[in-house]
């Protein structure tokens, strides 16, 4: 069950050696050649005599590399009698192989796990286009356990790869070649090229075998180059450059190597989106300074109070805004931006300011009541954005004394109920009429209204909607007031042309009400509040969803 390879020494008293007694093998399939080898080594008189008698009590262990490139662990250690006697040695061996390879490929994610958290970091500190590739250099060099790297980018004048920046061991070479896009051309051809135009990583295990690498083997040769990188770096969906990495190993681009590099790859793309968006951003900044310039006198003589704020106090006020709260615009000047609110208010004000400057929203609108400076509140109306002032964030925004607007908010809010009071004795008056016709329904259309009102609420229509219902529910026999008084009122059973007339009521009802601009479909929701889902009613027949909700709603509340 130990799974080594056994070879037992003995010492034969007759013959100055140490003779090879035993050989036994187990569970080591395919090694037996080998271990066959080592027996004949220790067959050796001489060697096996220095091991057994100079060395008889020492243990030793160490490692054997074979030609086939396999390890073995060999490991030996005295036979000692009971009587303590020395009797020999014994040898363990093992093939290790299989474990040296992990431990490499563990040491080697490491680095690269190394090499991109570096790279990660080195993103979130660079500025510009050429400090982050010399820092991704930088980690490469440091962390990769290649042997070369560079970064170019495509210039689309020349369609030649130019480098950026590069390792201290490529600074020669780079200098000195010229990489195309062009596949037409030798210096297109390689894993730089095809990754250039492909979008897509390319790794060469062995340069020196791959036919895509034949104009750069000298190349490789002069910088010991064995296998070779190529992971493209893209803004959007262009690519427009690449990451050349050279290691002196073969088949050193493993999948688990490739994929860590491809990551690598994307995280640099990434930051170079990040730094494209905020040399735009740069330049909004500086046209946002020249416009200043241009536009202040403007800005001055503006009839609407505008002012900055940064670090919770006001940078500018115009003079309008400080007259507005009773101010001159110097006494304004870094004064906290909370003392011209009221307190109810402040804390709504200073959670929106918080937001924008923290860029949780771009801009906003709102409304707050104002402090002057004699004590009185005014309301006040606010549109403010987040922006930059001399490099820093900051809000900008416009102000308002909305007082009389609010006040004519108000009047025309109270105007809205008294029509809308009217409105409801008008159509009260109307079901009121036809009641009259009908004393034997007196109260029906005000109970279907209310039922109708309480159906929409319960099943979570909006408010507006709920009173419209209402409407609906006491206007819905309107129709029957051309219905005559002795048909509505006969005490005994309508006969078929008597129903045929009463059934008339939604159709008339529906001609009285359609020129009428209600803002919802009532005439409409009249005309079908006798239809039933499975086309049962009239005077339509119509059936399920050709019902619209109002009416169906009211059909309940009818029936009921």
């Amino acid at each position: 069950h130990y799974q080594y390879g056994v070879v037992a020494g003995l010492s034969v008293y007759a013959v100055p050696q140490v003779v090879a007694a035993a050989f036994i093998v187990s569970n080591l399939s395919g090694q037996v050649a080998t271990l066959v080898k080592l027996v004949r080594v220790l067959l050796l008189g001489p060697v096996i005599l220095v091991l057994g008698v100079v060395h008889r009590e020492e243990r030793a262990r160490d490692e054997i590399p074979c030609k086939d490139g396999r390890i073995v662990d060999r490991f030996s250690s005295p036979v000692i009698g009971a009587d303590g006697r020395y009797y020999g040695r014994v040898w363990y061996f093992r093939d290790i192989t299989a474990q040296r390879q992990a431990e490499e490929r563990i040491r080697r994610l490491n680095l690269l796990y190394a090499t991109l958290s570096g790279t990660n970091a080195a993103i979130v500190r660079s500025s510009s286009r050429a400090v982050l590739c010399r820092s991704v250099c930088k980690v490469i060099a440091g962390h990769g356990g290649w042997i070369g790297a560079w970064i170019g980018f495509v210039d689309p004048a020349t369609r030649r790869i130019v480098p950026e920046a590069w390792t201290d061991s490529m600074a020669g070479p780079v200098a000195a070649m010229v990489v195309s896009v062009d596949p037409a051309l030798p210096q297109g051809q390689g894993p730089t090229g095809i990754a250039m135009r492909s979008g897509a990583a390319y790794f060469s295990n062995d340069v020196f075998s791959d036919s895509a690498s034949v104009p750069w083997r000298q190349f490789c040769l002069d910088c010991g180059i064995a296998s070779a990188g190529a992971v493209p770096l893209s803004l959007g969906s262009a690519t427009v450059g690449v990451i050349n990495l050279y290691s002196a190993e073969k088949n050193f681009y493993t999948p688990d190597v490739q994929a860590l590099l491809i990551e690598l790859g994307d995280d640099v793309s990434f930051a170079l989106q990040t730094l494209s968006h905020e040399a735009r951003r740069h330049e909004a900044e500086a046209a946002l300074a020249e416009s200043e310039a241009k536009y202040r006198g403007l800005v001055e003589q503006n009839i609407t109070g505008i002012y900055i704020i940064q670090d919770e106090r006001f940078v500018y006020v115009n003079p309008h805004l400080a007259e507005l709260f009773g101010y001159r615009p110097e006494e304004l000047a870094g004064k906290e931006f909370r003392e011209l609110v009221a307190e109810p208010d402040r804390a709504r004000v200073e959670e929106s300011v918080r937001k924008r400057i923290a860029g949780e929203i771009e801009s906003i609108q709102y409304d707050f009541r104002g402090r002057r400076k004699d004590g009185s509140w005014f309301d006040v109306g606010v549109h403010g954005t987040r922006a930059l002032f001399h490099g820093r964030r900051a809000v900008i925004g416009l102000l308002q004394d909305i007082t009389a607007r609010r006040k004519s908010e108000e009047q025309a809010k109270v105007y809205t109920d008294q029509l809308e009071q009217a409105m409801m004795g008008t159509i009260e008056a109307v079901s009121a009429m036809v009641e009259l016709r009908d004393p034997y329904t007196s109260g029906h259309e005000r109970r279907v209204g209310e039922l109708d009102e309480a159906i929409g609420r319960e099943l979570g229509l909006p408010e507006h909607e709920v009173k419209r219902l209402r409407i609906s529910g006491s206007l819905h026999d309107i129709g029957k007031i051309a219905c005559p008084a002795e048909i509505l009122s006969k005490p005994a059973r309508l006969t078929a042309i008597e129903f045929e007339i009463v059934k008339a009521h939604p159709q008339l009802g529906y001609d009285i009400l359609k020129s009428v601009r209600f803002s919802w479909p009532v005439a409409q929701t009249i005309l079908q509040h006798h239809e039933r889902l499975d086309g049962s009613g009239y005077p339509q027949k119509l059936k399920g969803e050709e019902i619209i909700l109002p009416a169906r709603i009211l059909a309940v509340a009818d029936t009921i």
